[in-house]
C-alpha cells in the first residue's frame, strides 16, 4: 500500500511539473511574440512614441488580445482561440494608433 501511494504521489507531482513547464514555455512564447508583433507595429507606424523593450512586448500581447477579441465578436476565431501573428501586429496597429489619438498625435521620425 505504501509503494501504491508513493506511486501515485510521484506521477501526480510529475504531472503537476510538466503542466508548470507548459505554461512557463507558453508564456514565454507569448512574450516572444508579443515582442516581435509589436517591433513590426512600430516599424509600420513609426514615431516618437517612446517605450523600449517592455512597452514594445506589452503593445504586441495586447495587440494579439485586441485581434483575438475582435476576431470572437466577427466570428473568425472560436471561444479560446487565440489569435495569429498577422492578427496581432494588426491588433498591435490598432492599439498603437488608439494611443496616438489620445496622446494627441505623436511625429513621425525625421
Amino acid at each position: 500500500m505504501p509503494l501504491l501511494i508513493t506511486l501515485v504521489v510521484v506521477v501526480v507531482g510529475l504531472m503537476i511539473g510538466l503542466w508548470l513547464i507548459g505554461a512557463v514555455f507558453g508564456l514565454l512564447w507569448a512574450l516572444l511574440i508579443g515582442f516581435i508583433a509589436g517591433a513590426i507595429a512600430k516599424f509600420i507606424m513609426p514615431g516618437h512614441d517612446g517605450g523600449g523593450f517592455l512597452t514594445t512586448s506589452l503593445l504586441g500581447i495586447a495587440g494579439s488580445l485586441v485581434a483575438s477579441l475582435l476576431g470572437r465578436v466577427t466570428g473568425f476565431y472560436q471561444p479560446g482561440e487565440a489569435a495569429g501573428f498577422i492578427a496581432a501586429i494588426v491588433g498591435a496597429i490598432i492599439i498603437l494608433g488608439a494611443y496616438r489619438v489620445f496622446k494627441g498625435g505623436a511625429g513621425v521620425a525625421a
